[in-house]
């Protein structure tokens, strides 16, 4: 038998683990003549690089160089956003939230869903206020941490005994193309440009840390890895409510790539999912304390959103995720309000048989490719269950958004990167390649892949950097959007394009009606121009649409005491108080009506009644001290 064949047979897979102390063992009868305490020291040397490698494998200096590489690259390909500006949302839970502003309360903080992420916050504010840089700073550092998690994840996975036959001198190299394609995918930049999203890359930091630990429990539990599985969790539970997928995602790792459907096995590590376990049912009561499902965002709840709308349009919204995570192009920032524009003006168009048919016939292949291709499985598996939360039977009033991709684009990585590697080798093979040739191509290849996701993550931050351009590039893709429309027509008024402007508000308007928003702000702007008959005809038409609304009475009867005429004025505001009775602006204009009336003591008591139902309220205060 030759020795190449002796060395096969004496290494089976199942047995990698049990045997790999062997030679440690056949030198010790050598050791004991000169030294009896260097056998033993030999088998626990042995033993200890063994049980590094099961964990994390490869020397420590090639770690070193994959990690610089991984905050080079992301430095550098980040850098230009810096001083982009806060989006959307943004200045609501940054400038303008006192929250961050003052000493956080450790109470609340502790019933808080994205504790952590208020926590960075104040951090943020406490290092340089309101100034944009900092704030992106540390998005791009969470960035970064989180790319060298999925790098010790896929290390750790692609040498596991189930895969490292196969992969075996390659895992760290695959491991770290795999997280450069985290790193660099275009469509990271909605988690890491847009500053709150950094919930995003926080809750799959917890979720990352939780399956290395999983991973580091493949003999059983051990007080480290229980320890760092608990910390992850916490981490997790306080970054994002979407954490509660934890136990589910675990459970699918363990059956891929541990147990392989072992129930002995899958034993083993109970204690690791009862943890996980616990960890999703305080995200999900978190969630209710925190008044999440009650939101304007989620829930049963929602005006316009009913959840068969919701579900129906799922199956597409996912399946365009897979296409825009393997050919990011077309990427919609904000394009997912109250629908999935994106989705509509696909091929997939509105249906609804023809995304299911093609979801099934992807997870029906991943089950199948199970024993073979348990990467390609957990890929598929594990980024539907990472979408769950967003894309399942709660409804949210965003039906479309790229972020939630974040985690989802390292999963499908960790099965593409060494599947196309496979297929180089292999089309090296058949074209009878010297293995440096097929070595010289697989690298060619993942550096264009590479080079083209950095190309276009630079550029896609550069389209963010200007709010106009921002929403002029998703208006393309979902001109029904209204809040595209709107956010659209604001970023011209604030740069002074009103005339350009108007046409947006008007089209926000003509899409959905009954949101006062647009009514609100295109009469605002005609009263700056001092056209106070446009003004008070465009809140008549928001008074029309939505009468229930108190605010569209007292935008009416802000305009009607701008144009003199306060009989009409006083009647909205009673309108908007029978509306809202405690609304101090509602009975602020009821007396400023009263006082254009001439009728002094009565606006005097209006404010007064405005006081006993809005205690302390300033504005009330000054009319009262300015009457006398």
């Amino acid at each position: 038998m030759g020795r190449k064949a002796r060395d096969k047979k004496s290494r089976p897979l199942s047995r990698e683990t049990s045997e790999a102390p062997a030679p440690a063992d056949r030198a010790a009868p050598a050791a004991r003549a000169t030294d009896p305490g260097l056998s033993a020291r030999v088998v626990v040397a042995a033993s200890s690089r063994e049980a590094r490698g099961s964990v994390f494998p490869g020397s420590s200096r090639t770690w070193l160089l994959w990690g610089l590489a991984l905050v080079a690259a992301t430095v550098v390909t980040y850098a230009g956003s810096l001083h982009n500006p806060f989006l959307l949302d943004d200045p609501i839970n940054i400038a303008k939230n006192p929250g961050i502003q003052k000493p956080l309360d450790m109470v609340a903080l502790l019933r808080d869903p994205r504790a952590v992420v208020t926590l960075s916050l104040r951090w943020n504010f406490l290092a340089g206020g309101v100034s944009e840089p900092g704030y992106h700073v540390l998005n791009i550092a969470a960035h970064a941490i989180a790319g060298l998690l999925v790098f010790a994840l896929a290390s750790v996975t692609l040498s596991l005994p189930l895969l490292k036959e196969r992969y075996a001198d390659r895992a760290t190299a695959l491991a770290g193309t795999i997280a450069l394609v985290f790193v660099l995918h275009p469509m990271q930049t909605e988690s890491v440009t847009y500053i709150i999203q950094r919930s995003e890359i926080f809750v799959s930091m917890g979720l990352v840390g939780a399956l290395l630990a999983l991973a580091a429990m493949r003999e059983g539990p051990s007080a480290p890895a229980m320890a760092a599985l608990v910390a992850s969790c916490l981490f997790g539970v306080y970054s994002k409510p979407s954490f509660v997928a934890a136990p589910v995602l675990l459970l699918a790792y363990d059956l891929c790539f541990l147990s392989r459907g072992r129930m002995d096995e899958l034993r083993k590590r109970w204690q690791a999912f009862a943890v996980a376990v616990g960890a999703a049912v305080l995200a999900f009561a978190l969630t209710r304390s925190g008044n999440a499902f009650e939101g304007s965002t989620s829930g049963f709840d929602i005006e316009g959103v009913s959840p068969r709308d919701f579900i129906a349009a799922q199956p597409g919204v996912v399946f365009h995720y897979f296409r825009v995570a393997l050919w990011p192009a077309h990427l919609c920032f904000d394009c997912g309000y109250r629908g999935a524009w994106p989705v509509h003006r696909s091929f997939l168009g509105d249906s609804l048989v023809l995304p299911v048919l093609l979801l099934a016939i992807l997870v029906a292949g991943a089950l199948l490719l199970w024993k073979k291709r348990p990467l390609l499985t957990f890929a598929i598996l594990g980024t539907g269950i990472v979408l769950g939360p967003t894309s399942s039977f709660v409804p949210l009033a965003d039906f479309y958004v790229e972020h939630r991709m974040y985690l989802p684009i390292a999963l499908l990585a960790m099965a593409l990167v060494p599947l196309g590697h496979d297929l180089i080798v292999a089309l090296a093979g058949r074209a009878r390649l010297a293995p440096r040739g097929a070595a010289a191509a697989a690298t060619g290849a993942a550096a264009i892949v590479l080079a083209g996701c950095a190309t276009a993550t630079v550029s896609r931050n550069r389209v963010l950097a200007d709010p106009i351009r921002m929403m002029q590039d998703a208006l393309v893709q979902a001109p029904e959007n209204e809040r595209v429309q709107y956010n659209l027509a604001n970023a011209l008024k604030r740069a002074g394009r009103v005339d350009e402007a108007i046409p947006h508000y008007e089209a926000a308007i003509r899409t959905l009606p009954n949101v006062m928003r647009s009514y609100e702000n295109l009469g605002g702007l005609y009263l700056e121009r001092g056209d106070l008959d446009k003004a008070l005809e465009t809140y008549l038409e928001g008074e029309k649409a939505r009468p229930d609304a108190g605010m569209t009475h007292r935008n009416v009867a802000n305009a009607y005491l701008r144009v003199n005429r306060p009989e009409e004025a006083l009647a909205a505001a009673e309108k908007s108080l029978e509306v809202e009775p405690k609304s101090a602006n509602g009975h602020r204009l009821k007396g400023d009506a009263l006082m254009q009336l001439g009728r002094s003591a009565d606006a005097e008591a209006a404010w007064r009644q405005g006081l006993v139902a809005v205690p302390g309220d300033a504005s009330l205060k000054a009319r009262l001290a300015g009457a006398h």
